[in-house]
């Protein structure tokens, strides 16, 4: 394993929007993910934080929050 410093590939915006929809995860259905374990969950974070992966986050927190726009304005509301 070597011993090389880190630089982040995302800004400190992009990491406290993950925070972000990550947070509003739980608060909307409790988790996005009820087959993976915390330490799947884990690893696919440290991989979005290196940039090997996108997040899968975000884009499941804004289907959510599209999925209850459209029902909000099927209902008028």
């Amino acid at each position: 394993m070597c011993n090389k410093s880190f630089i982040a590939v995302h800004s400190i915006s992009a990491i406290e929007n993950e925070i972000f929809c990550a947070e509003g995860l739980l608060e909307e259905v409790g988790t996005a993910y009820p087959y993976d374990s915390f330490e799947d969950g884990y690893a696919a974070a440290l991989r979005w934080m290196m940039g090997k992966e996108p997040s899968s986050v975000e884009e499941e927190y804004r289907s959510i929050l599209d999925g209850k726009l459209s029902v909000a304005i099927r209902k008028g509301e």
